[in-house]
Protein backbone atom coordinates (compact mmCIF):
# COMPACT_ATOMS: atom_id res chain seq x y z
CA UNK A 1 0.00 0.00 0.00
CA UNK A 2 1.79 3.09 -1.14
CA UNK A 3 1.37 6.56 1.24
CA UNK A 4 -1.35 8.04 -0.42
CA UNK A 5 -3.60 5.39 0.19
CA UNK A 6 -2.45 4.94 3.55
CA UNK A 7 -3.55 8.43 3.72
CA UNK A 8 -7.03 8.17 2.25
CA UNK A 9 -7.71 4.99 4.45
CA UNK A 10 -6.86 7.28 8.02
CA UNK A 11 -8.44 10.39 6.68
CA UNK A 12 -11.48 11.98 8.30
CA UNK A 13 -14.36 13.14 6.53
CA UNK A 14 -17.12 15.04 6.74
CA UNK A 15 -19.54 15.52 3.83
CA UNK A 16 -22.79 17.82 3.70
CA UNK A 17 -25.99 16.01 2.06
CA UNK A 18 -27.34 19.60 1.02
CA UNK A 19 -29.23 19.98 4.68
CA UNK A 20 -26.79 18.88 7.30
CA UNK A 21 -23.06 18.76 7.94
CA UNK A 22 -22.27 15.07 8.45
CA UNK A 23 -19.18 12.56 10.22
CA UNK A 24 -16.36 11.96 10.41
CA UNK A 25 -16.28 8.95 8.41
CA UNK A 26 -13.24 6.88 7.70
CA UNK A 27 -12.92 5.89 4.09
CA UNK A 28 -14.29 2.58 4.56
CA UNK A 29 -17.82 3.77 5.80
CA UNK A 30 -17.98 5.86 3.23
CA UNK A 31 -17.99 3.39 0.54
CA UNK A 32 -21.57 1.92 2.82
CA UNK A 33 -22.68 5.92 2.32
CA UNK A 34 -23.43 5.95 -1.47
CA UNK A 35 -22.09 9.22 -2.15
CA UNK A 36 -23.01 10.81 -4.83
CA UNK A 37 -20.59 12.94 -7.46
CA UNK A 38 -21.87 16.20 -6.37
CA UNK A 39 -22.02 15.38 -2.50
CA UNK A 40 -19.84 17.92 -0.57
CA UNK A 41 -16.67 16.48 1.17
CA UNK A 42 -13.97 18.18 3.39
CA UNK A 43 -11.14 16.55 5.02
CA UNK A 44 -8.46 18.44 6.84
CA UNK A 45 -5.72 19.52 4.54
CA UNK A 46 -8.81 20.66 1.86
CA UNK A 47 -9.06 24.47 2.04
CA UNK A 48 -12.59 24.02 1.01
CA UNK A 49 -15.63 21.85 0.98
CA UNK A 50 -15.32 19.97 -3.18
CA UNK A 51 -17.77 18.12 -4.87
CA UNK A 52 -17.19 14.16 -4.10
CA UNK A 53 -16.27 14.18 -7.93
CA UNK A 54 -13.49 16.44 -8.01
CA UNK A 55 -11.25 14.81 -5.32
CA UNK A 56 -8.99 11.95 -6.62
CA UNK A 57 -9.59 10.10 -3.61
CA UNK A 58 -13.30 9.26 -4.59
CA UNK A 59 -11.90 8.18 -8.19
CA UNK A 60 -13.01 4.90 -7.81
CA UNK A 61 -16.56 6.03 -6.39
CA UNK A 62 -17.94 6.68 -9.63
CA UNK A 63 -18.13 4.44 -12.64
CA UNK A 64 -18.43 5.61 -15.80
CA UNK A 65 -22.52 5.34 -16.92
CA UNK A 66 -22.70 3.10 -19.83
CA UNK A 67 -25.82 4.54 -22.11
CA UNK A 68 -27.64 1.83 -23.85
CA UNK A 69 -29.50 2.11 -27.30
CA UNK A 70 -33.11 2.98 -27.33
CA UNK A 71 -35.48 -0.40 -27.57
CA UNK A 72 -36.71 -1.21 -30.36
CA UNK A 73 -40.20 0.32 -30.87
CA UNK A 74 -42.14 -3.49 -30.64
CA UNK A 75 -40.49 -3.87 -27.34
CA UNK A 76 -41.77 -0.36 -26.11
CA UNK A 77 -45.14 -1.02 -26.94
CA UNK A 78 -44.80 -4.31 -24.80
CA UNK A 79 -42.96 -2.53 -21.76
CA UNK A 80 -45.81 -0.08 -22.30
CA UNK A 81 -48.70 -2.90 -21.97
CA UNK A 82 -47.05 -4.35 -19.17
CA UNK A 83 -46.95 -1.79 -17.46
CA UNK A 84 -50.67 -0.78 -17.84
CA UNK A 85 -51.40 -4.32 -17.14
CA UNK A 86 -49.96 -4.40 -13.42
CA UNK A 87 -50.99 -0.52 -12.58
CA UNK A 88 -54.30 -2.13 -12.98
CA UNK A 89 -54.12 -4.50 -9.96
CA UNK A 90 -52.62 -2.13 -8.22
CA UNK A 91 -55.90 -0.26 -8.19
CA UNK A 92 -57.80 -3.33 -8.39
CA UNK A 93 -56.53 -4.08 -5.14
CA UNK A 94 -57.18 -0.91 -3.70
CA UNK A 95 -60.64 -0.94 -4.94
CA UNK A 96 -61.71 -4.11 -3.42
CA UNK A 97 -59.66 -4.62 -0.06
CA UNK A 98 -60.21 -7.88 1.73
CA UNK A 99 -62.32 -7.41 5.05
CA UNK A 100 -60.46 -7.69 8.72
CA UNK A 101 -60.84 -11.55 9.58
CA UNK A 102 -62.32 -11.01 13.10
CA UNK A 103 -60.08 -12.64 16.33
CA UNK A 104 -62.09 -15.47 17.74
CA UNK A 105 -60.39 -15.41 20.55
CA UNK A 106 -62.13 -13.99 23.08
CA UNK A 107 -65.29 -15.44 22.19
CA UNK A 108 -63.45 -19.27 22.55
CA UNK A 109 -62.51 -17.75 26.06
CA UNK A 110 -65.65 -16.29 27.14
CA UNK A 111 -67.49 -19.80 25.53
CA UNK A 112 -65.09 -21.93 28.13
CA UNK A 113 -65.48 -19.94 30.92
CA UNK A 114 -69.56 -20.24 30.42
CA UNK A 115 -69.10 -23.64 30.18
CA UNK A 116 -66.83 -24.17 33.38
CA UNK A 117 -69.05 -22.83 35.05
CA UNK A 118 -71.85 -24.76 33.96
CA UNK A 119 -70.04 -27.69 34.81
CA UNK A 120 -68.77 -26.15 38.26
CA UNK A 121 -72.82 -25.20 39.12
CA UNK A 122 -73.97 -28.79 38.14
CA UNK A 123 -71.19 -30.36 40.35
CA UNK A 124 -72.56 -28.47 43.35
CA UNK A 125 -75.78 -28.93 42.91
CA UNK A 126 -75.31 -32.56 42.41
Amino acid sequence: MCLNQLQTRMRQYFIHDGHTKKGPFNFEQLKDYHLKKDTLVWYEGLKEWAKAAQLEDFNDFFIQQVITPPLPKALEMNAASRDKILSSFEDAAEISREPEKKSLRWPIIISIIILLGIIATIFFYH
